[in-house]
């Protein structure tokens, strides 16, 4: 015989409520959030803080948004792309207006030649040249009108300084001469005094002083005697 009670079905066994595990849960939650709120806010109002930095702040994609700068400056003449497009390495993002940078560059260009140019010049009258020696680089642009003016100022500036320095080589040529001529006759002049000195010496120890004679005397003590005799004859 069968045991009835085997074939009977076990009992259910209970199922667990998971409602009330989760409403627990977040019971538990909501008193430690409350907890730690409410310890913070009574420490704020009973805690006195000693100092505090204030900064500005900005809150940004990270990854998404960058900035594209210019390192020196500009006016934007074009611009390549759009909001949204997606670019890479090397691209070109956007084109700077280039008339104050070509501006720039002839004029530092135009200063380059001219230090050139002026370079050649003084080296010419260093070297003594008869004239400016032109490199290879400035014997190519020689066409341009730029540099033949540049030349053409330096060749004259060149040939006018030569002149002045000539004229100058020339009054100091003259004055070497004049001094010459000065200290020749200068030499000749003591030579002279030389030669003449020993016959004056000769001369004076030759010649000896003797008393003078009454003829001698001068015309003057005449008239002086002539007068005494004439003034004591009346007498």
């Amino acid at each position: 015989m069968t045991d009835l009670n085997a074939l009977q079905p076990a009992p259910a066994q209970p199922r667990p409520d998971y409602v009330r595990s989760l409403r627990k849960q977040q019971l538990i939650g909501l008193v430690v959030v409350g907890f730690f709120a409410g310890t913070l806010g009574v420490w704020s109002m009973t805690t006195t803080l000693q100092g505090a930095v204030a900064a500005a702040g900005q809150f940004v994609v990270a990854g998404e948004v960058k900035k594209v700068q210019h390192p020196t400056g500009g006016v934007v003449g074009e611009l390549m792309v759009r909001d949204g497009d997606r670019v890479k390495a090397g691209d070109v993002v956007l084109r700077l207006d280039e008339t104050v940078a070509r501006a720039n560059y002839q004029i530092v260009s135009k200063q380059i030649d001219e230090f050139a140019v002026r370079s050649l010049r003084l080296a010419a009258e260093r070297d003594g040249a008869a004239g400016l020696a032109l490199t290879p680089e400035i014997e190519s642009r020689k066409a341009s009108p730029e540099i033949a003016q540049l030349i053409a100022a330096e060749t004259r500036l060149f040939e006018v300084r030569r002149a002045a320095r000539d004229g100058q080589r020339a009054q100091l040529r003259k004055r070497v001469a004049q001094l010459r001529d000065e200290i020749w006759s200068s030499s000749r002049g003591s030579a002279r005094f030389n030669a003449i000195r020993p016959r004056s010496r000769a001369s004076a120890a030759s010649f000896s002083p003797a008393s003078p004679s009454p003829k001698a005397r001068s015309p003057r003590s005449n008239s002086r005697s002539s007068r005494s005799t004439r003034t004591s004859a009346p007498r």
